[in-house]
């Protein structure tokens, strides 16, 4: 089915049209007329030279009959003269009365031709004369008179027909000019046709030109110009259509310039369109590239403030708890500092949190109208769009202008796209952060573990050699932990291993970093501590330690020690891994001492054979063994 709009129909738009067939159908019955003309004039001309030329041969035809009778007259009169033939007076008889039909119908033909007709009544008049004197009286003698008057009767003939052949000879010429004049006719009838078909083909041929230059200057002008407004157009020149008149050629003007207008709106449609995914395009590689919260924040003021116009506006982020929120970024005259905390309850006070979409206040002037209370808005209009990814709200972008209903649905959209954009991304980097500490913490006691602490411990070494500080590494170990597990089992020893990193991470510096590096096995990074500062806090440590009760169940408790290691940094340590040869060197010492102590190694020459043993069994650790092996001595 056809939905298509049905075009206006009305008179005024269609007057060329109009006006051109008119002007055909005039031209068209103009030369209808003068074609009828012509053919009149060249039909009566034609049938009068016809009728002329058939006369003038009817006549000439008759003119050969009447010469005809008369010879066969004389010619039977001589034979009857010289035989006496009877026959001969018959035949004489039918050639007599051959005669008069033959001038009876010449006279009739030549009504209008008066030397014909003189000559041929000349004619039968000197035949009549000629029968009368010599020829009738001759053939009704007797054969005697005949026989007596037959010698001299061919010379009395001739002499009595003679005026007979010079009247057929006037007539035959009379008939030679009616000729002639007739070709002169057909010869000057040309002419006068052709002065009657060149006038009228004159008139048809002015009339074709001003139909051509009434075209010309009605249509093609008019469509000349509407070409040239095109041509202007496409070479980028700001130009509109205009409709001259009220016709076809109007209101091709009026739907050109539609469609111009419409085209421009188009062009910059496509060309917001185009900005808008250029940016979007730049906001997923900021977002991509972020190293944290605060660059995605910022890449998403940055896009919503390219995008919209708005006066103020914020970004809060909200806590893994979702019990509290934070200024991520703000902008405006009373924008927060980032990371203030917002003074509300609850986080789904917001309209756009709780509803868990777009919220738009048009007016919040309006006394019916609901107010955000993490923004102080008291006029224009607010918007609160939450940022959601997997199903968890991350946080809220709040908008704000002091015009009423200042944001349409398209602006509600685009930042809508940010805020799925950005809240995505930062689900994306909270669940990459939280993998990345899984998989860098120790599950059973909490602690970093050698993922993390080789690394760390590395990057620390070389900031204390850059700003010259000393850096010191205790290696813990609790004595006996084989026994502890077979005496009280695994669980016993899992709960001392968790109440052992409890004390560690109570004791140690908030600088300091402490990680399970095996079995039963800890190390303690202590940052800027000298050999003395580090081991004062290995002390401490172990008489935490010692003090330490772990739970086994409801009553039942016991004890563990520890024997600890202290190195620190100096010319003989080059890497992480050579300082904590130096603490394991330590600590064998101390389990080789009686357990329960701290031994110190230092970091000269005399400490290297020692810590190339304890290196080896580093090594086995690095490369992925959970239980360390003990020495053989302990």
């Amino acid at each position: 089915m056809n939905d298509a709009p049905i075009v206006n129909q009305s008179p005024t738009r269609h007057a060329i049209r109009n006006r051109l067939l008119a002007s055909m159908a005039a031209t068209v019955a103009l030369g209808i007329v003068m074609t009828a003309i012509v053919f009149a004039v060249a039909s009566m001309t034609v049938r009068t030279l016809a009728e002329t030329t058939a006369r003038i041969d009817a006549m000439n035809a008759t003119a050969h009959a009447l010469q005809t009778a008369l010879f066969t007259q004389e010619t039977f009169a001589f034979d009857y003269a010289l035989s006496g033939r009877n026959e001969a007076i018959e035949e004489f008889d039918a050639a007599s009365a051959s005669e008069a039909i033959a001038f009876a119908d010449l006279r009739a033909l030549a009504v209008n031709s008066s030397d014909i007709l003189a000559s041929a009544t000349a004619a039968h008049d000197a035949s009549i004369a000629w029968r009368e004197e010599w020829a009738e009286p001759f053939l009704r003698a007797d054969d005697a008179a005949r026989m007596a008057g037959a010698a001299g009767a061919a010379d009395e003939s001739q002499i009595l027909f003679q005026p007979a052949e010079d009247a057929l000879a006037s007539l035959l010429g009379a008939l030679d000019v009616e000729r002639g004049s007739a070709a002169a006719e057909v010869d000057a009838s040309i002419p006068r046709l052709a002065m009657v078909i060149l006038p009228v083909g004159l008139v048809l041929t002015i009339l074709l030109a001003l139909l051509g230059m009434w075209l010309t200057r009605s249509i093609s002008g008019p469509l000349g110009r509407l070409n040239a407004t095109v041509e202007a157009l496409v070479a980028g020149e700001a130009v509109r259509f205009a409709a001259e008149r009220d016709d076809e050629l109007g209101a091709l003007a009026d739907v050109l310039e539609r469609l111009r207008v419409d085209a421009g709106d188009r062009y910059q449609l496509a060309r917001l369109e185009a900005q808008h995914a250029a940016t979007f395009n730049q906001l997923a590689e900021l977002t991509s590239f972020a190293r944290d919260e605060s660059d995605l924040v910022v890449a998403a003021s940055r896009a919503i403030r390219r995008l919209v116009a708005t006066s103020a506006g914020d970004i809060l982020l909200a806590n893994p708890s979702q019990n509290r929120l934070t200024v991520g970024i703000a902008w405006g005259e009373t924008a927060a500092e980032p990371g203030a905390l917002v003074n509300v309850d609850r986080i789904d006070r917001c309209p756009g949190i709780r509803r868990s979409s777009a919220f738009v206040a048009p007016n919040v002037a309006d006394d019916m109208a609901v107010r955000c209370p993490a923004r102080h808005a008291s006029v224009g209009t607010t918007v609160c769009i939450p940022m959601m990814a997997l199903g968890k709200m991350v946080g809220v972008i709040h908008l704000e202008s002091i015009a009423v209903a200042a944001f349409d649905p398209e602006t509600i959209r685009l930042v809508t796209r940010v805020a799925e954009n950005v809240g995505l991304a930062m689900a994306n980097a909270r669940l990459m952060n939280t993998m990345e500490g899984q998989a860098m913490t120790d599950p059973l006691t909490g602690l970093r573990n050698t993922r993390f602490f080789d690394p760390y411990l590395e990057q620390e070494l070389e900031s204390a050699r850059r700003d010259d500080q000393p850096m010191s590494v205790v290696m813990i170990d609790l004595d006996h932990f084989k026994k502890f597990n077979d005496t009280y089992g695994h669980p016993a020893g899992d709960e001392a291993l968790r109440s052992f990193a409890r004390v560690i991470g109570s004791t140690i510096r908030a600088s300091d970093v402490a990680a399970r590096y095996g079995g039963e096995e800890f190390i303690v990074a202590l940052r800027h501590a000298g050999i003395d500062e580090a081991q004062a806090m290995a002390e401490k440590l172990r008489a935490s330690i010692e003090q330490m009760v772990v739970e086994l169940g409801p009553g039942r408790y016991a004890r563990v020690t520890a024997s600890l290691g202290v190195a620190t940094t100096g010319p003989n340590v080059q890497d992480h891994k050579s300082l904590v040869s130096l603490a394991d060197a330590a600590l064998y010492r101390a389990k080789e001492g009686g357990r329960n102590r701290v031994e110190v190694t230092s970091a000269g020459p005399e400490a290297a054979a020692p810590a190339r043993a304890a290196r080896r069994r580093l090594g086995r650790i690095a490369a992925g063994r959970l239980e360390v092996l003990e020495p053989e001595a302990g």
